[in-house]
């Protein structure tokens, strides 16, 4: 299901309808293609947290990011 607003400011021409409908079937289709990876994220957290070790002689923390390519 998808939206563009309350249809106040709307396209009139056939050309400008065509284009937005399939701006918004793209927008779905990228939309629809990141679900997957969200649902992984927020399924399996433990498989992305790090450990954390707390260490009394130093002063400072150090956050280390792995960034896997997709």
């Amino acid at each position: 299901m998808s939206t563009v607003g309350y249809g106040d400011i709307h396209c009139t021409t056939t050309l400008g309808r065509t284009f937005i409908v399939l701006f918004i079937l793209v927008g779905l289709a990228v939309f629809a293609s990141l679900v997957p990876e969200i649902t992984e994220l927020v399924g399996h957290p433990s498989k992305y947290a790090g450990n954390y070790q707390k260490n009394p002689a130093k002063k400072y923390v150090m956050f280390f990011v792995r960034i896997d390519p997709i």
